[in-house]
């Protein structure tokens, strides 16, 4: 194997293997977003169970003045 053919092939590598940690980077920032996305459902949910505290409270606040 030549020299050349040698550079090459390393240069060949080098570049997938940069193409590859670009795929890797985005990947995590998917990961982030979606971690977000959980954080926000969960949020979501704590408001709905507020909510429905809420409306059991005056549910038991219309039977006591029953």
């Amino acid at each position: 194997m030549s020299s050349q053919d040698f550079e090459s092939k390393v240069l060949g590598y080098l570049a997938q293997f940069a193409e590859n940690m670009n795929g890797m980077q985005q990947d995590i920032t998917g990961m982030k977003q979606d971690v977000t996305g959980l954080k926000q459902d969960i949020t979501g949910m704590k408001q709905d169970v507020t909510g429905l505290k809420q409306d059991i409270t005056g549910m038991k606040q219309d039977v006591t003045g029953l």
